[in-house]
């Protein structure tokens, strides 16, 4: 799983966040880049960040498809 995540923060910081403006300018559907789809998936790279750190720490985290969100222990 940190392998994972790992690779998607990666990927987002070398792929999407530098391009973001221009992502965010080429997809029809969004408005304002901050609250777009590749606003979303550029910030959610600090979220990346901290569950990375978390999983390294031996904090345990627990996913839930309940509601749509996850809980933190």
């Amino acid at each position: 799983m940190l392998s994972a995540i790992e690779g998607y923060g990666r990927f987002v910081e070398k792929v999407i966040v530098p391009h973001v403006g221009k992502l965010s300018e080429l997809d029809r559907g969004v408005k304002l880049i901050e609250t777009g789809t590749w606003g979303i998936i550029a910030h959610s790279l600090v979220d990346c960040r901290k569950l990375v750190q978390q999983i390294s720490d031996g904090d345990v985290y627990l996913l839930s498809n309940v509601g749509g969100s996850s809980q933190n222990e």
